[in-house]
């Protein structure tokens, strides 16, 4: 039957997402297109019409797969701040993570493809150490597994890089798969996806919430191909993947999520094990720092008497820190947090003031066990 169909469109104001949570960026080891200008390599965007705006669109020989990737990245985190990074004009890695003047350690998560794990790994995390120790500015480095060849990643468990997860699943069908067939590669990770999911999440959630994070929109991901190149609907290949982050379905329920948030090193024993928790930390971790950056040189009052710290110093310091984490625990980010500074310290010859800190954070569910059964009658 005729029809007449109306499709409305979302963001084409680009409207922005102020959260600085979701400011993330995109890295490709190629030059900048001449509409960035003489020498450019970095370049912020909200919106996939400005990207393609500057001549980066789909179906582009060189500038395809950045046009797919960033594409992806708003699909799921419309509004959010989208940094692309073209390192071809001479982007210095790691300090132009945080001296460029359009970074300048304000990238919370930055996603890069990579073809030799053994050694990006721990380079990666090496530069995101690095950044978070020497510029206080912690981030999460999401790296898509872009094998030359088909093959299936090695086991990031024991690569002890709690900064970076790697993501080894893709599109199998849809516009990734046509992507991957024009580029002669077995796939195309679906990095741009994975970085917009975690962009849209607060930062105690995983990514693999059923209820929120569906990737597909119907036809991308319906499909999903690991990187040794086959098309997967259940996970009869994940025991190889070792702690890297893929893609699934379940029985019941349309759509395709991703199977965990992992970081590339071992659960056990390990507070860091998963991003989610990573992220929690580096949010507590900047907020704390603006609040006592400040407060840095400032004189301490000691009891003359006794010798420990006047009670108005104590509770400045204390007071410092609870209005920072009190942001993250309205948003319910943290379950708590408890601070304290010892009166007794001996500030007058150690120069130190030393201020504790405990977070409790969330919890995942990662395993929901129902126990179920019939009874003679109901339990009181």
């Amino acid at each position: 039957m005729q029809n007449i169909s109306i499709v409305t469109s979302s963001n084409g104001l680009g409207r922005k997402n102020d959260n600085a949570d979701n400011v993330s960026a995109l890295m490709f080891y190629i030059v900048a297109p001449a509409s960035w200008g003489a020498g450019a390599t970095v370049k912020s965007y909200r919106n996939i019409a400005a990207v393609k705006a500057d001549g980066i669109v789909e179906g582009s020989a060189i500038y395809g797969i950045v046009h797919y990737q960033a594409s992806e990245f708003f699909r799921l985190s419309p509004g959010a701040e989208l940094l692309l990074i073209l390192t071809g004009n001479g982007f210095t890695l790691p300090n132009g993570l945080v001296q460029h003047p359009l970074l300048a350690g304000r990238v919370r998560q930055l996603a890069v493809l990579e073809t030799d794990l053994a050694a990006a790994v721990p380079q990666w995390q090496s530069y995101a150490s690095s950044a978070e120790s020497n510029f206080k500015a912690p981030l999460s480095i999401l790296i898509g597994y872009y094998p030359t060849a088909a093959g299936l990643p090695a086991n990031m468990s024991t690569m002890n890089a709690p900064r970076v997860s790697v993501l080894c699943c893709g599109d199998g069908a849809g516009k990734g798969f046509a992507l991957a067939t024009a580029l002669g590669r077995s796939y195309v990770p679906a990095l741009g996806a994975l970085l917009g999911a975690v962009a849209k999440a607060k930062v105690n959630e995983s990514i693999a919430w059923v209820e929120v994070f569906n990737i597909s929109d119907g036809t991308e991901y319906n499909v999903i191909r690991d990187s040794n190149g086959q098309n997967n609907a259940e996970l009869t290949f994940t025991d190889l993947m070792h702690r890297c982050i893929v893609l699934r379905k379940y029985v019941g329920i349309a759509g395709t999520y991703f199977g965990d948030n992992h970081t590339c090193s071992a659960q056990a024993g390990n507070d860091f094990a998963y991003m989610n928790d990573v992220r929690t930390m580096d949010k507590a971790k900047r907020l704390l720092y603006a609040a006592y950056l400040p407060m840095l040189g400032s004189p301490l009052k000691v009891e003359p008497v006794t010798g420990t710290l006047d009670s108005v110093v104590l509770e400045r310091f204390k007071v410092a820190g609870e209005n920072a984490l009190s942001e993250m625990f309205n948003n319910e980010e943290v379950s708590g947090f408890q601070i304290y500074v010892d009166p007794n310290q001996n500030v007058l010859q150690t120069g130190f003031m030393q201020v504790n800190i405990e977070i409790v954070p969330y919890g995942t569910a990662r395993n929901i066990v129902l126990s179920v059964g019939y009874a003679l009658k109901l339990t009181v």
